[in-house]
């Protein structure tokens, strides 16, 4: 069994010499397809090497070769299998890292460069010592543990130095995404700003509309109702729209803003309900795509209007009718399989607390 496991051991030692060749060829992981490639062989080399350990030791445990070691057989076969997987992803692990950790200290730096060549050769002189008994009864027992010891705690710092590299890139990543987010925003809300100035709102007064809704920054939302409102006639203009196809940009900004004369809009508000039904019907009864129907279609037009009527209501049951005839109009039929639409849930419960 000894010349068995010795030649195990001279096929890991040229698996070992094809792994360090590979990992230390590159200064940096080669792109594309070639990159892929690379790291797939770099992964079964590492398997193939460990693969030929753990054959070694199981040779090493039919021949008798861990009773040197006072340990029961149990605990000996948990040390073992835990010594060869921490030393395996160790060894793995700082291949893949040691030409990504320029941003680290330079004691970390060495510890990666050097633990793909540490722990596997530190492994193979282990089990040469344990496979020989020749050689094992020159080298004292002290060394063996230092050995295991040496590639166990070299597996274990190199798997928590990746541990912290991954939350630190990831703590960098979520910076980075916040920190473009906001230069978005402000982005948007620059653009958003140059069409408010640009908008001639006593011709396009609904291009704008959209921005006061509540979702929007404030000092967006500020500019452009101030905008609108330089038009003298902007409720009546309001009042106009409520019956055209843009009625889902008046109640954008009804819902979120307040307006000089409220009884002016009470019954222009009835109209613009029925107008949107209308458009929900034809939407619906026009489709012949299954994409052109979706779930959360309508939502954000419903929520605006029940916020609207909320706000302009004089009793519980004021807007009823309207809203029976809203919710109607996602009833109507079409050439393609209609989905479950949200807002139907939201209408239903709306018509529900105000019967």
């Amino acid at each position: 069994m000894a010349i068995l496991g010795n030649l195990v051991l001279a096929i890991s030692v040229f698996l070992l010499y094809s792994l360090l060749a590979a990992l230390y060829s590159r200064n940096t992981l080669p792109g594309g397809d070639a990159g892929v490639s690379y790291i797939w062989g770099i992964i079964f080399l590492n398997l193939a090497f460990f693969a030929c350990l753990s054959i070694v030791a199981i040779i090493i445990g039919w021949k008798g070769g861990f009773s040197k070691m006072p340990m029961s057989g149990y605990t000996m076969f948990i040390k073992i299998t835990g010594l060869i997987l921490i030393s395996a992803i160790g060894t793995t692990i700082g291949g893949f890292l040691k030409n990504e950790s320029s941003g680290l200290p330079s004691m970390v730096q060495i510890v990666l460069k050097a633990a793909p060549i540490i722990i596997p050769c530190f492994l193979l002189m282990l089990a040469v010592v344990l496979l020989n008994d020749s050689i094992a009864q020159i080298v004292p027992l002290t060394y063996v543990r230092y050995f295991a010891n040496a590639c166990f705690g070299l597996g274990v710092l190199v798997i928590f130095i990746a541990l912290l590299s991954f939350l630190n890139e990831s703590n960098e990543n979520a910076i980075r995404t916040i920190n473009q987010n906001q230069e978005d925003e402000l982005r948007h809300n620059q653009q958003f700003i140059k069409d408010i100035e640009s908008c001639d709102v006593t011709e396009n007064l609904v291009a704008i509309l959209v921005l006061t809704d509540s979702n929007h920054n404030q000092e967006v939302r500020t500019k452009a109702i101030n905008k609108i409102k330089t038009n003298p006639n902007w409720q009546q203009e309001l009042i106009r729209l409520m019956n055209t196809e843009m009625v889902a940009e008046v109640f954008t900004f009804l819902a979120s803003n307040s307006v000089e004369n409220v009884e002016l809009f009470r019954e222009p508000i009835r109209n613009g309900i029925v107008k949107e039904a209308e458009i929900i019907k034809k939407s619906i009864k026009d489709a012949y795509q299954p994409h052109h129907l979706y779930a959360d279609q309508f939502v954000w037009d419903c929520e605006r209007i029940l916020r609207t009527v909320d706000k302009f209501q004089t009793n519980r049951s004021d807007y009823l009718a309207e809203i029976r005839l809203l919710r109607n109009a996602l009833e109507q039929k079409a050439e393609v399989k209609k989905p479950n639409f949200n807002c139907t849930k939201l209408l239903d419960n709306w018509i529900k607390n105000h019967e």
